[in-house]
């Protein structure tokens, strides 16, 4: 493999592959996949508890975190991702740029990392933006948890007396002189 000497002869079929930067922009991508699923996630997985399910304050808020940290982390990630692209545009890996290494893609590199207002603020708005994608997911799942809930006792067939009642041969029945709330001795 040829060494770039100048910006103007070096083509990007010379420079070493990136697979570092792919993966790194793959794992933001994930990362992201994971924000819009989380939700969903620690819903299903506090059904799974069963009666030892979470309530729904310290879920919500739970959920609200893991979020936000899978989101800052992709944004992060992202970041990492085209400052890799962008350095590889220097030539001379002092991490600045000459007159010789400013070529059009290193410029459309340069733009990429500094015209992202979404990138920079995401530690200020992400945190709502979450909580308010988490509060939507969840009212969505309870709705559809309370439908079903509701069509399920519906659908059902309906439960008789006679399965819960106790026998008259069984019940205790106490005449005046016994105390209701304790069964008679034994004789």
């Amino acid at each position: 493999m040829m060494q770039c000497q100048l910006a103007t002869t070096c083509s990007q079929a010379d420079r070493p592959p990136l697979i570092e930067n792919v993966a790194t922009v793959l794992f933001a991508r994930a990362l992201q996949v994971l924000f819009i699923a989380t939700p969903l996630l620690c819903w299903c997985l506090n059904a799974s508890l069963g009666k030892r399910r979470i309530q729904w304050p310290p879920l919500f808020v739970l959920t609200g975190v893991i979020g936000y940290v899978l989101l800052l982390a992709s944004v992060q990630a992202l970041d990492h991702a085209l400052l890799a692209d962008l350095y590889t545009h220097d030539l001379d890996g002092d991490r600045s740029f000459s007159e010789s290494e400013l070529t059009e893609e290193a410029q459309r590199a340069m733009n990429r990392v500094s015209n992202d207002t979404g990138r920079a603020l995401a530690p200020a708005t992400g945190l709502p933006i979450t909580f308010i994608w988490t509060l939507l997911n969840f009212a969505l799942l309870g709705s559809v948890e309370s439908t079903g809930r509701w069509l399920i006792s519906k659908l059902s067939p309906p439960r008789t007396v006679e399965d819960a009642s106790v026998s008259e041969t069984n019940a205790f029945i106490p005449d005046a002189t016994q105390n209701p709330y304790h069964p008679p001795a034994s004789s």
